[in-house]
């Protein structure tokens, strides 16, 4: 069957999750090698760098889900042509896999431990499974559509808490500092500060499953009112 008439029911997903899963412990295993050796920054922008990490763990799981899965797109942050559709990336209705090699390359760069390798696959647009791990913390985030998300094999759900004044909210900055966006953001978050939220953190995405009341990706959501 050719991969751009495939939908997710011809899929198996607990196979793509395995390889997904295998693909960010090799990937994984970069990281932590060279995790707060020095490794440079290539500077692929002033606020969004990159390493020669992100290059070999890109290639990695590259190579690990088309030995499976050889008929799949692929579109890698480091690797994808930036061309073809408005924010620069080429999504078809085949299924597709999405990685983010090292996700939070600033913080690797820093020796900061909030950083890891993010592999989603993609169905007809619509995301049917994800791996997010930190090698660092040994954290395994995987999740399938309709199965619910996991830790480490343990399932997690979202918080329950629906008091904002006892609410630790995270956000992120993300590298887009123009002034328009940063004021927007900065806006968000001194709303948020003064409704008032208990505590407001800053870190890696990966990180809001168990602490974290609610997660405000600022590139993502309108401001709140």
């Amino acid at each position: 069957m050719e991969s751009g008439t495939m939908s997710e029911s011809d899929i198996d997903l607990d196979d793509a999750l395995e390889v997904a899963v295998q693909a960010a412990r090799g990937a994984g295993e970069i990281i932590r090698n060279t995790f707060r050796i020095g490794i440079q920054d290539q500077v692929k922008t002033e606020t969004d760098p990159v390493t020669a990490t992100d290059y070999a763990c890109e290639a990695l799981v590259f190579k690990a889900v088309k030995a499976r899965f050889p008929t799949f797109e692929f579109l890698g942050e480091e690797s994808h042509d930036g061309e073809g559709s408005k924010d620069g990336y080429n999504m078809t209705d085949a299924p597709t896999w999405v990685c983010d090699p090292v996700d939070g390359t600033a913080n690797f760069l820093h020796g900061v431990a909030w950083t890891c390798v993010s592999i989603g696959l993609v169905v007809s647009k619509t995301p049917v499974l994800g791996v997010v791990y930190n090698p660092i913390s040994e954290e395994m985030f995987t999740a399938v559509r309709g199965k619910g998300a996991r830790l480490n094999g343990d399932l997690i759900k979202g918080a329950d808490q629906q008091q904002l004044s006892k609410a630790m909210i995270c956000t992120e900055f993300g590298a887009n500092r123009d002034p328009q966006v940063l004021d927007l953001k900065l806006s968000v978050v001194g709303k948020v500060v003064a409704a008032p939220v208990q505590a407001v953190a800053q870190t890696l995405n990966s990180h809001y499953a168990t602490p974290i009341h609610c997660y405000h990706p600022q590139r993502l959501l309108p401001p709140l009112k």
